[in-house]
């Protein structure tokens, strides 16, 4: 496909087209103009591989069961670089200042100093945060999407609500307790615009973390149906057929069980041993090095290591149990895993894929680019069973 995105599966695009598997596209309609670019042997038919190279050259595309020209598939989604921009804005012009600290004994010159150097700060940050504010309610003016119009609004309210020139004044101690009022007044009114403007840039913020990436998201599920076919052909063209595999996963199994018997009581003799000597040492010192506390520590410690050894045996013992039934489990899946159902199921949603692809390129605009974004997820949500699966049965494999 030309234009921005290229999938990479066109080859099991085509089978899927072709339902009744005659090598024939008889299920697809041609247009006329571009007949000559497909039936390249002018026999009246088109076949798997005339409509592969056709596709692959960029000649032609798959629309709504009509073999017609390419139109491309560049995907331009209206506002998107401007939300992106919104949110570096936004991400960058967090803040927070540190109100003073004032105790009882201070001067009203030491505390008008501590609160103006407050409002110094402030004053800094609510103009940054108004001017980074300023920027955005001028990035998202005019756009027409839902998100921009709600940020826009969000921004302009904030900027209007903090419309105070007095708080950049800065204030003179010419006046006493006056004076000191009056810079309390405004530093409680700058922590007020400053927390409204700061609640707003984080809420912006929050609303363009999740931008839909229609481009991004055809890519990766692209990618994972990709990865899965190779899976699926690396099964079928793998040198041990499906009972050799059963047959090594069951002995690997049997290898795995034989190795858990016996081993809680060898662990817990070890465990016994290892507690003796620490509980008798730990005796004989706490108990003044005597040996009577001696024999009650070995007494404890042979107790007390030979259980906590019984219980680690028997944890290991269970893990190992455990693997040795998930070996078996896997010989089990590796008889009965049908690959061409794996490969049906993805040519479906390649298809799938293929067509939101083009729907993706009609709709330009952001909420739209929501919409395609879900459904292609859903896609990638269907794919992902199928390609954990094939990856697990090649894993069996290559045991």
């Amino acid at each position: 496909m030309a234009g921005n995105i290229n999938l990479s599966n066109q080859q099991w695009l085509v089978k899927s087209f072709d339902s009744n598997k005659n090598g024939i596209m008889d299920e697809l309609k041609v247009d006329p103009q571009v007949r000559d670019k497909v039936d390249t042997d002018n026999d009246g038919q088109v076949t798997q591989n005339e409509l592969l190279s056709a596709i692959k050259s960029d000649a032609v595309e798959i629309n709504k069961g009509t073999i017609v020209a390419n139109k491309g598939s560049h995907i331009y989604v209206e506002g998107l670089e401007t939300l992106k921009s919104v949110r570096a804005t936004a991400n960058n012009n967090w803040g927070h200042v540190y109100t003073p600290t004032l105790y009882q004994d201070d001067t009203l010159q030491e505390r008008f100093n501590k609160i103006e150097d407050s409002n110094s700060a402030y004053r800094s940050a609510v103009g940054r945060q108004r001017s980074a504010l300023r920027s955005i309610a001028e990035m998202t003016s005019g756009k027409t999407d839902a998100t921009s119009r709600a940020i826009n609004i969000q921004a302009e309210t904030a900027l209007n609500s903090t419309r105070w020139n007095s708080l950049f004044d800065t204030i003179s101690f010419i006046g006493g307790e006056r004076s000191l009022s009056e810079a309390e007044m405004a530093n409680s009114n700058l922590q007020s615009s400053f927390s409204t403007l700061n609640n707003t840039i984080r809420a912006i913020a929050k609303q363009t973390e999740d931008l839909p990436d229609v481009k991004g998201t055809i890519q990766a599920t692209d990618k994972t149906i990709s990865g899965a076919f190779n899976t699926i052909n690396a099964i079928e063209n793998h040198a041990k057929t499906p009972q050799q595999v059963n047959t090594r996963l069951n002995s690997l199994a049997d290898q795995v069980q034989a190795e858990s018997g016996g081993r809680t009581s060898l662990w817990g003799g070890i465990g016994a041993g290892v507690g003796a000597v620490g509980g008798a040492a730990i005796g004989y010192f706490a108990g003044g090095k005597n040996m009577k506390s001696a024999a009650i520590g070995f007494g404890t410690g042979l107790a007390v290591g030979g259980g906590i050894g019984a219980l680690s045996g028997n944890m290991k013992d269970k893990a190992l149990l455990g693997e040795a039934q998930s070996l078996r489990q896997l010989a089990g899946d590796v008889t009965q895993y049908n690959p061409n159902a794996a490969k049906n199921t993805l040519m479906g949603e390649t298809q799938n894929l293929y067509q939101q692809t083009l729907h993706a390129r009609e709709t330009h605009d952001l909420d739209n680019a929501r919409v395609n974004t879900n459904s292609i997820n859903k896609i990638q949500q269907q794919v992902n069973p199928v390609a954990q699966e094939a990856n697990r049965i090649l894993d069996g494999y290559n045991k």
